[in-house]
């Protein structure tokens, strides 16, 4: 998503694209895509381009739990639904999406059914992120990237504690990629950690949602 102007007043314009593949590893796509008010899964590239206020996020089924396809659209199908009722993305969004998502599966075979989600909403106030798992969002600014969220991750719960060194990590492959958080449909699974953050616009920003079937592939510089 590259924002192109910006101003005192209530407009906003962007230019913004979506990209997913299932890629090799599973028949299915697990991640899904939001944009333009349409969950994208099937391989694409979509492009949009607008004024006002826009809501793009990614989700990623959790490959071990059941109907990881269904976990991550209904996700962002609930998410969706969630800011046309409450006006605005906030934090306790993704904790309204887990209990619907848990009600909804209820005695069915995708009951604990699991996904990551990162979620960008921009209006000429701001931008604003929530995210749970390790999807991410980053800001390209002024040549510079920044990883906005953090990875709900062992890795960086240990990196955080002072267990594991950033050197220990770099050699550690996927040792410690296990998920500390994400969204669980089911009732008993009602308490996970959840990043948000509010930052400011500036005219030429380029912002990035993902999954970590980017984030694994790719560097910080070859992003």
């Amino acid at each position: 998503l590259q924002q192109t102007t910006t101003s005192m007043s209530d407009t906003l314009r962007f230019d913004a694209a979506a990209l997913t593949h299932p890629g090799w590893r599973y028949p299915d796509n697990q991640d899904a895509v939001l944009l333009d008010g349409r969950i994208w899964q099937t391989p694409m590239l979509r492009r949009s381009q607008g004024r006002s206020r826009l809501l793009v996020a990614v989700a990623d089924g959790v490959a071990f739990a059941p109907c990881a396809d269904r976990a991550s659209r209904l996700a962002l199908q609930l998410l969706h639904a969630d800011v046309q009722t409450h006006g605005q993305l906030d934090a306790a969004a993704l904790r309204r999406i887990q209990r619907a998502a848990s009600q909804q599966v209820i005695g069915t075979r995708c009951a604990g059914m699991a996904t990551t989600l990162a979620a960008l909403d921009l209006s000429p106030t701001g931008a604003r992120i929530v995210s749970v798992g390790d999807s991410r969002v980053y800001r390209l600014r002024d040549g510079v990237l920044q990883q906005l969220t953090i990875d709900h991750t062992l890795a960086h719960r240990l990196l955080t504690q002072g267990e594991l060194s950033p050197a220990e990590l770099a050699t550690a492959g996927s040792l410690y990629d296990n998920l500390d958080s994400c969204l669980i449909s089911t009732e008993s699974e009602s308490d996970f950690d959840v990043f948000s953050g509010d930052y400011e616009l500036q005219a030429g920003d380029v912002w990035l949602c993902c999954t970590d079937g980017i984030t694994q592939a790719l560097s910080d510089a070859a992003l």
